[in-house]
């Protein structure tokens, strides 16, 4: 797992979450776990999380009530409690450098356990 992060303008905080799915293997996987399926958002906008890696990635804003599948074939669609894809919101790539960053920082991680190891062994 790693971090993923991102700003959000134009929303009530109070009355909205964000959902991210994992898309990998065949199927979009809730971000980070099933049992911990919302991101919150802050009074500045931000939202934090973990996310496991994947082929493609994808955010929605959701209202509380929202009660996302933990695997699906396909994203759920807007409707009663899915306000919008974010990247409606933010413009289309807003989460690309972000699972640049995210991806870059899990296989440095990842480089730098493998170089233990190595050393270890030697």
């Amino acid at each position: 797992m790693g971090p993923i992060s991102g700003t959000i303008m134009g929303v009530d905080f109070n009355k909205h979450k964000v959902v991210i799915y994992t898309f990998s293997g065949d199927a979009w996987w809730v971000q980070p776990t099933v049992a911990n399926p919302f991101t919150d958002i802050n009074e500045s906008g931000k939202l934090e999380t973990d996310t496991h890696l994947g082929h493609s990635y994808a955010a929605l804003l959701v209202k509380p009530s929202f009660q996302p599948p933990s695997t699906t074939d396909r994203l759920p669609e807007v409707g009663a409690d899915v306000v919008k894809p974010l990247e409606e919101i933010e413009g289309r790539d807003w989460l690309q450098p972000l699972i640049e960053k995210t991806v870059k920082a899990i296989f440095e991680q990842h480089e730098r356990l493998f170089q233990q190891i190595l050393g270890s062994e030697s």
